[in-house]
């Protein structure tokens, strides 16, 4: 009978030393939710020094609601009375410390079996650091939402499959969408169906994508769509960069819109004066031809390409040259709202002298002169 008693001292002392030195706060309730006991770890997180102040003032311990707004002695009371039926729960608690420190836990209670009855062990992990990590992961990301956001530029992330995984607020209103869900869930119509170089825009755009994957940046040209159907012509620039434990494409796209319809707009003035009658010849900085339109070949005979070699003075005699350099081209360089009209005889390739009406003036913004002749020769002849 002593040994058996003495076996039974033994054995609570080695569980009382396993209990101690678990690096977790233990403690041991019954079947009505009152805590018998519970080890020095438990003590240690709460910032108390006798196990009767953490049995007996638990509850105040607590604060008076769980984080999901549900009483503290009511869901403790529930959840011992889920784990004598289940006999396991795990689950995050807050508990609140002498200091009165928020103290968020992981807790698992296990229904075992102790002295001759059913007991519940709670094990409980300290959080707090775990917690303020997320905190500051959860703060940087807030801060990188707000720059991203907050950019000048659409910008929006492809998977590995060409997938749109996220994007600015900058990007909704690019598109013309009404939210970030809408844009995410249209993306890929917003495309029309061909590039301009012929191919479906589907299998272009996972070529881009892998080109950037494969490269680590890739720049191109791409015609989008608004939401509402409307033409959005774009530069798209792609880069690779490491999310978590692989890989993604950033894309920036930059509006082309203006720009193309400079473009359009220089083309179609281009074509008016490519097709007009009156000669158009423009001199850069150096005095150098910097273009010059078909009608100063057809009037004077000389090819562009000759012009362009010899210079404007295969079309006049030396006198002539002299003068309108030097009293009228040089002037307008030198004066930016200087314009003058002169009229002045060219010789053409065949050596016919034809009577031109010159306007001469600066082009300020590019340091050049631009000159316009019209043949006045006809008319001339008629007034005689």
């Amino acid at each position: 009978m002593e040994n058996t008693e003495l076996q039974s001292v033994e054995n609570d002392e080695r569980t009382r030393i396993m209990l101690d030195a678990t690096p977790m706060a233990c403690s041991i309730w019954d079947a009505n939710g009152v805590m018998l006991d519970c080890n020095l770890e438990a003590l240690k997180i709460m910032g108390l020094s006798e196990k009767s102040d953490y049995i007996e003032h638990f509850y105040d311990l607590n604060p008076e609601y769980q984080p999901d707004g549900k009483s503290t002695r009511e869901k403790v009371t529930t959840l011992i009375k889920q784990t004598f039926d289940t006999g396991y729960e795990r689950f995050e608690w807050m508990y609140r410390t002498a200091s009165g420190e928020p103290l968020p836990v992981e807790t698992t209670l296990v229904r075992v079996s102790w002295k001759g009855s059913w007991h519940i062990a709670a094990y409980s992990r300290d959080l707090r650091e775990i917690k303020a990590k997320e905190a500051e992961a959860k703060e940087a990301e807030d801060r990188m939402r707000i720059m991203l956001d907050t950019m000048p530029f659409a910008t929006y992330f492809h998977n590995e499959d060409g997938r749109l995984s996220d994007c600015n607020q900058r990007a909704v209103t690019f598109f013309g969408c009404k939210d970030k869900l809408e844009l995410l869930a249209k993306f890929h119509s917003l495309s029309p169906e061909y590039q301009r170089n012929g191919k479906r825009s589907k299998e272009q755009a996972y070529e881009e994508i892998r080109k950037a994957f494969s490269n680590g940046k890739n720049v191109f040209f791409w015609d989008h769509l608004r939401v509402d159907g409307t033409p959005l012509p774009t530069e798209i620039t792609l880069l690779r960069v490491q999310w978590k434990n692989g890989y993604r494409v950033v894309a920036y796209a930059r509006d082309l819109s203006a720009l193309t319809e400079t473009r359009d707009n220089l083309a179609r003035i281009m074509a008016i004066v490519d097709g007009s009658p009156v000669m158009s010849i423009y001199l850069g900085a150096q005095g150098n031809i910097a273009y010059m339109n078909p009608a100063v070949s057809a009037v004077s005979g000389w090819s562009i390409e000759e012009l362009s070699a010899h210079g404007l003075q295969l079309m006049f005699s030396a006198d002539n040259w002299q003068q309108l350099n030097q009293e009228y081209i040089a002037k307008a360089r030198k004066n930016r709202d200087a314009h003058f009209e002169v009229r002045m005889n060219i010789v053409t390739k065949n050596g016919e002298s034809r009577e031109l009406l010159f306007v001469v003036f600066s082009v300020h913004q590019h340091s050049g002169v631009a000159l316009l002749g019209r043949d006045i020769t006809e008319l001339k002849m008629n007034e005689k």
